[in-house]
């Protein structure tokens, strides 16, 4: 069985964008994980070391987009649900990257992907 462990609206800085001016300046994403993983061992023994560490998967995100300059919110996607999926015990995920800047006339951009095992 699989469970979800859930990050919503995690804001990063970091220079993203295919723009000249873009490459120059930091601007906002923000990052909804949704990560398929047992809780049921955690659950049953108590014990914090059994759960996915959501604070230490946030933390490992932000570190991972702010190391590097992006074009693509697809390639952010791409990236983070593979270093996410790789470094942490995570079967699979469905990530939503959301550019709030890219037009000026919307509240945000957003690439939605499943990517790994997302069912039993």
């Amino acid at each position: 069985m699989l469970d979800i462990v859930s990050v919503k609206g995690l804001k990063v800085s970091t220079t993203i964008g295919i723009l000249d001016w873009e490459k120059e300046i930091l601007q906002p994403l923000v990052i909804d994980l949704d990560m398929y993983h047992s809780c049921q061992e955690a659950a049953v023994t108590g014990n914090i070391y059994d759960a996915l560490d959501y604070a230490a998967v946030s933390e490992s995100v932000r570190t991972l987009l702010q190391g590097s300059a992006w074009g693509l919110i697809e390639t952010v996607a791409e990236d983070v649900a593979k270093h996410i999926m790789e470094r942490f015990n995570v079967r699979g995920m469905t990530i939503c990257v959301k550019k709030p800047t890219a037009v000026a006339e919307a509240e945000y951009v957003s690439v939605t992907i499943t990517r790994g095992v997302v069912s039993a």
